[in-house]
């Protein structure tokens, strides 16, 4: 009896699954990474096993799944009351009167003419041949469906399948694929998954970058294809190399009946649960993967800059190096770059810029398929940048402005709180100090004794230095044979600091470092600037302003590094200089620079550019992509939320059953 509803059970599903959206399954074989219909090829992730798929005539499609798809509970009938089933067992009993022979009757005649077309019969049998009449066909089905409601039929209902789709919108994904970005591809490919998913399914969409988060989170079909529309591509490399465990921790964190993952890098190993769909095809490219302005230093007008070019083909390239500052050609070189290879392509002497741009261009058609990697920029570290001096004292700062590539602007100590909103690169206090150390790079000279940086001694004349810290920077071509401060005060550091000048009586120069920034502390005045008239003091001052303009990182960095916008910082217009889109992040100061180019801060009339780039030379790897190994996922099953009852429909049936045998056998007059 078991067998026989089991067998009765999939003829009902087998039924539902051929009549429903004129739809026919069958069985495909997976083929070296490529599923084979005859109608359509497809990259998938993983194993070789047999899956079935379904062929829609309307679109004409083919819709293979990486795992054996869920079977649909709303197409599964189930009993509750399963022993009224057993009463089935007494419907054979029915056909015993039909089997057994009847006894002849004796009939009178007025003539034998009538008994002559009847063959002599054989002996009397029990068992007589089965002739069933149709009113006897109809009263079976309509005992079977009695008991078959008895036995209280429902269809288990489902919230449909937990989905997770996993968009890659990093770098690597605006690489063109026949006049169509491999992004929109594979947004494509994730949307249809979302339109055949089963109804009432509830999905999660995650983005890989600027870090692998969920966007959209227990969302239905409809709202996930209204967050994927109004996806976008970063100029971000991948946040992790290593997607497996992660993916596998979202399917067992989650329960995912399936997660997809829709990217260009391909998809090794085997998954019950997870699934990579690859788009695009190996490609060569072309990359910028380096440039570097540099000066020869705070007073020098000589420049120079390095292209570095990483060629990710199988093939020589030849490409055509041009060098931008702020937007005009400086210079053009051409280079020959073998495949795999890197090369580096100087410029010297050229002018100066606010900030520098350098594009390559190749000579193959078809050499290059990413056009982000194809442009890099550059600022020179405090050259466009502003110093804001605090002195009692302007007319000594004043004198800074000898000095090439330095934008300064003097303030009195009673006005530098008024500065407060105002964001500079470099801050020099002068015979004064702050009332707590300033998130800037800072040099102070000859501080009061009030000041949150150092302790200060009694003042000496003509000093002589002692030592010094060499190899340093401050030190560099310093003769101090020839140093001797007129007046001085040795120091020493609240704080943990170096020592790069002392004396007999004190250190003289201090410097550290805190949260990023750059400090240095003098004991003695090396202002005014008087250049060759003073050389030591001049030298050791260009060493210092270099030093605490090296420090100025935020004028290049890459994409995804937080703008270090001051949290206090308020009315800055953050401009992306390329296409003069204003965004303010006054109030984000941890914001993350998700496109690369030149960005301008705007603050109380100061201009500051700060060059941000692509730093992931693996997004430009188009040839040979990073794969996606799979670790094995468990299986996880539908969720059951209630049942619809069958009962009603089955005794509807057995209305329309009882009508139709009262017209296939009306019942007989009675004889007057």
């Amino acid at each position: 009896m078991k067998t026989w509803l089991t067998m009765c059970s999939r003829f009902f599903q087998a039924s539902v699954y051929s009549n429903d959206c004129d739809g026919i399954r069958g069985y495909g074989v997976r083929r070296g990474g490529i599923w084979d219909y005859g109608l359509r090829n497809r990259a998938i992730s993983d194993t070789g096993r047999l899956f079935p798929y379904t062929v829609f005539r309307t679109p004409y499609t083919v819709l293979p799944d990486a795992v054996p798809p869920i079977p649909n509970p709303a197409l599964t009938m189930e009993f509750l009351n399963l022993p009224a089933l057993y009463a089935l067992g007494a419907l054979p009993l029915l056909f015993l009167p039909y089997l057994i022979r009847q006894k002849p009757k004796r009939y009178v005649f007025s003539t034998l003419l009538l008994l002559q077309p009847f063959a002599t019969r054989p002996e009397r049998r029990v068992w007589g041949k089965l002739r069933l009449p149709l009113i006897f066909v109809l009263q079976l089905l309509l005992l079977a469906l009695l008991i078959g409601a008895s036995g209280d039929p429902v269809l288990p209902l489902a919230t449909g399948e937990r989905l997770a789709i996993v968009l890659d919108n990093s770098a690597s994904m605006q690489a063109m694929e026949n006049g169509r970005t491999r992004f929109d591809l594979a947004r494509k490919e994730a949307m249809d998954t979302l339109r055949k998913a089963p109804t009432g399914s509830r999905v999660d969409v995650y983005l890989t970058v600027p870090w692998t988060g969920v966007v959209g989170q227990d969302l239905s079909v409809d709202g996930a294809l209204g967050l994927l529309a109004g996806a976008k591509v970063y100029d971000l490399g991948d946040a992790a190399n290593d997607y497996g465990p992660l993916l596998a921790g979202l399917v067992e964190e989650h329960g995912y009946q399936r997660l997809v993952v829709f990217t260009d890098r391909p998809g090794h190993g085997t998954s019950s649960s997870v699934r990579v769909v690859t788009v695009g095809e190996p490609r060569d490219n072309v990359a910028v993967t380096g440039f570097d302005v540099h000066t020869g230093g705070l007073g020098s007008a000589g420049r120079s800059a390095r292209v570095d070019i990483a060629n990710f083909s199988a093939g020589e390239q030849r490409v055509e190096v041009v060098l931008l500052g702020n937007g005009k050609r400086l210079g053009t070189r051409r280079q020959r770059v073998a495949p795999g290879q890197n090369v580096a392509v100087p410029f010297d002497h050229f002018p100066l810029a606010p900030y520098y741009e350098v594009q390559v261009v190749t000579e193959k058609t078809g050499g290059d398929s990413l056009a982000l990697d194809n442009r890099r920029f550059a600022v020179i570290p405090g050259e466009g940048a502003s110093i804001l001096g605090v002195s009692p004292r302007p007319e000594v700062l004043e004198s800074l402005r000898a000095v090439r590539g330095l934008r300064l602007e003097v303030v009195a100590p009673e006005a530098y709180a008024a500065m407060a909103d105002q964001k500079s690169g470099l801050e020099i206090f002068h015979l004064s100090a702050p009332g707590e150390l300033p998130r800037n790079n800072a040099l102070f000279i000859l501080p009061p004794d009030e000041n949150p940086v150092v302790a200060t001694g009694a003042p000496v004349a003509d000093v002589r230095v002692s030592g010094w810290r060499d190899p340093h920077p401050l030190t560099r071509y310093v003769n101090f044979s020839m140093f001797r401060p007129r007046y001085s005060r040795p120091i020493e550091s609240k704080v943990p600091a170096h020592t790069v000048v002392n004396s007999p009586v004190g250190p003289l120069a201090l410097v550290f470092e805190r949260d990023g920034f750059r400090y240095a502390v003098l004991g003695f005045d090396p202002l005014p600037f008087l250049g060759q008239q003073n050389l030591p003091m001049s030298i050791l001052m260009l060493n210092l302003l270099g030093w605490l303009r090296d420090g100025m990182t935020a004028v290049n960095q890459s994409t995804g590094d937080p703008l270090n916008l001051a949290g206090d910082v308020r009315g800055h217009g953050l401009t992306p200089a390329p296409d003069g889109v204003a965004r303010d992040d006054a109030g984000s100061p941890d914001s993350p620079a998700l496109f690369q180019g030149v960005y301008e801060r705007v603050q109380n009339g100061s201009r500051e550019h700060v060059a941000v780039n692509l730093d992931a030379p693996r997004e430009s790897d188009l040839l040979e992509p990073l794969p996606i190994v799979l670790d094995a996922t468990p299986s996880n099953a539908d969720a059951v939320t209630g049942y619809q009852p069958l009962w009603p429909y089955v005794i509807m049936l057995c209305l329309f059953l009882l009508i139709l045998e009262w017209f296939v056998n009306p019942p007989k007059q009675a004889a007057r």
